[in-house]
């Protein structure tokens, strides 16, 4: 009933069966031709039929058809009559009652779930233990709760039905706690969650997209090499950020930084925009991410819909699920192990790839191998040489793997493969969007709050920054206050920055620079004459601005009827003082007035 296959359980068992099936096909014929034979005689008794049929039944040879039928004429019958009950063939009737029949099973669901309970204890006990702590449970020398709801187990629920307690032996126990899904169980409690994923649970099977920029995906990294040690300072990595693109593999971004935090990310995320747009390319439709550094800016960066369309937040500690291990452990040890030495990690379950702190040297005078401390390196040389890996990585040839719909690495001798930077701009996704610099500014860049001037230019961090002509038709009323964004270029300048005001994107304004220009024209030079023409425009644009606004308006003039203003002029203001009231007006006022004061204070009083 539960789908079991009998060749599964025991093959000999499937040919018992099939031979009982022929004996007792066989006899249903024989007995229908010795019927019709004795009713052609006149005769409708049929009791020594069934002597006949068992008689033929005993007489095979087991060795062709090793039936298990009884050997008796009338169990013989009885099975027979069973067999063909309704009419029909019930082979169930040949198979075993024990077979998939828990009636004579001698571990009970209570007893599984003790040894199961045991097993998952906090001191991870082993097998072997369970099978002892059971039975000196049973024994009455251990006592074992159920922290859960605070009950003790009770003995009496782990006796047959003889009343006697259920003894298992240590293989049966070892059969439980490894059987598969009591396995799977006990594993989700007993690993930790990284291994536990990684080992037991199931993964799901996707495949990578076929177009660059339709998914990235970004990870940090330790580089493996050491700084050189300082004095006080514990942490001797360089923290790197990188961003691949998940079709072609390619790495898009990278950063480098002393310290892990929110910096790192968002320079990585200003390197690729720049890789982006120095190469002509969109931005990102999708984006992978872990939750440490980006789950402090899902209001901000990690927003889907600001600056990419989705955000992928993926489980912490889940390699499986974000492409980006998968390329770091590619470009760790397909191409940085190739060029430098002391690349791995001490834990790594291949030999080749365990990194220790201390590399093996020959010694020519000693004529032997010594052990020295690994060397270290200065910062800028560190992020230097990852520079170099970066570019033999995306050099490197991948190829289409129908079979896995993905590019994959190619061989170091195969020539059919393209790189992954070619692949990464070749097979651009049309629908990725142009690179919106004021969002990866807002995004992505520094800030400050700043003041309009002679609706002109604005003051950021001490240097001045024109407008665009026409941008203060966007101000709000009376508000000259804009915030400004902006990325510094790798020395540190800003030429341009991104005026926002209450969420509203405003305009560019351009560093004073680009628009200064020599005064004297004994001095100037065509480059100077060129920013005087674009200022002179500049101001230009703003006067035919004002000038076409001021002729809109009209030239309004009251009106009004001259000979009712003159009688109105020459009408006497006469002033009439308030009426004075008498002094037994003003007492009753005054006695009114002390009256309900006492009626307040007598009412403040009840409520308190």
């Amino acid at each position: 009933a539960d789908g079991t296959l009998l060749m599964a359980k025991n093959a000999d068992r499937v040919w018992e069966y099939y031979a009982n099936a022929r004996v007792l096909n066989a006899a249903g014929a024989m007995l229908s031709d010795r019927r019709g034979f004795r009713r052609a005689r006149g005769s409708h008794s049929s009791v020594n039929i069934w002597n006949d049929i068992a008689d033929a039944a005993n007489s095979l040879d087991r060795r062709d058809i090793p039936h298990s039928l009884p050997a008796h004429p009338a169990k013989l019958r009885l099975k027979w009559k069973e067999y063909t009950a309704n009419g029909g063939r019930n082979y169930g009737v040949l198979i075993h009652k024990n077979f998939c029949n828990a009636n004579a099973r001698k571990v009970t669901g209570d007893v599984e779930r003790l040894l199961l309970s045991i097993f998952v204890m906090e001191n991870k006990p082993y097998g072997a233990w369970v099978h002892e702590y059971y039975h000196r449970f049973l024994g009455g020398v251990l006592d074992i709760a159920d922290m859960k709801t605070g009950e003790l187990f009770k003995r009496e629920d782990f006796k047959n039905d003889k009343g006697e307690y259920i003894e298992i032996s240590g293989a049966t126990a070892w059969n439980y706690l490894n059987n598969p899904k009591n396995k799977a169980i006990t594993d989700s409690i007993r690993m930790d969650g990284h291994r536990f994923r990684h080992i037991v649970r199931p993964h799901r099977l996707m495949y990578k997209p076929k177009m660059s920029l339709s998914m990235a995906s970004a990870d940090d990294v330790d580089l493996s090499r050491l700084l050189h040690k300082v004095e006080g300072q514990r942490k001797r990595h360089v923290f790197a950020y990188y961003i691949y693109d998940v079709a072609s593999g390619a790495l898009i971004g990278a950063a480098y930084s002393r310290e892990k935090d929110e910096k790192l990310l968002m320079a990585c995320v200003i390197d690729m925009f720049k890789t982006l747009e120095a190469a002509g390319m969109g931005c990102p439709i999708e984006i992978q991410v872990e939750h440490h550094l980006w789950s402090k800016l899902k209001d901000g960066l990690a927003k889907e819909g600001a600056l990419f369309k989705y955000v992928t937040f993926c489980a912490a500690q889940n390699s499986q699920q974000k492409y980006a291990e998968h390329f770091n452990r590619i470009k760790k040890y397909c191409f940085e192990k190739r060029h430098h030495a002391g690349v791995g990690r001490h834990y790594a379950k291949s030999e080749a790839n365990h990194h220790s702190n201390h590399t093996r040297a020959y010694d020519a005078e000693a004529g032997e191998y010594v052990f020295e401390p690994n060397k270290s390196f200065s910062y800028e040389e560190l992020v230097a040489d990852d520079r170099e890996v970066i570019a033999m990585y995306n050099g490197g040839k991948v190829k289409w793997d129908a079979k896995k719909r993905a590019y994959e690495q190619c061989g170091d001798n195969d020539a059919e493969g393209r790189t992954r930077w070619q692949v990464f701009l070749e097979n651009a996704n049309p629908d990725a969007p142009k690179i919106d610099k004021a969002l990866v500014a807002r995004y992505a860049g520094e800030s400050r709050v700043t003041t309009i001037n002679r609706n002109m230019w604005c003051s950021v961090n001490y240097t001045k920054y024109v407008l665009d002509s026409g941008l203060i038709e966007k101000l709000h009323p009376n508000n000259y206050n804009v915030t400004a964004y902006w990325i510094p270029d790798e020395a540190g300048e800003v030429d341009s920055v991104y005026l926002w005001q209450n969420d509203k994107y405003i305009g560019e304004a351009k560093s004073e620079h680009l628009y200064r220009y020599q005064v004297s024209r004994a001095e100037r030079t065509e480059a100077d004459e060129a920013k005087e023409l674009l200022q002179t425009k500049y101001v230009a644009k703003f006067d035919r601005m004002v000038k076409e606004g001021a002729e809109r308006l009209a030239a309004a003039h009251f009106v009004g009827n001259i000979e009712a203003a003159q009688e109105a002029e020459a009408q006497e203001i006469v002033y009439e003082p308030p009426p004075q009231k008498g002094y037994l007006e003003r007492e009753a006022e005054r006695y009114e007035q002390a009256e309900d004061e006492e009626f307040e204070a007598a009412r403040a009083m009840e409520n308190l």
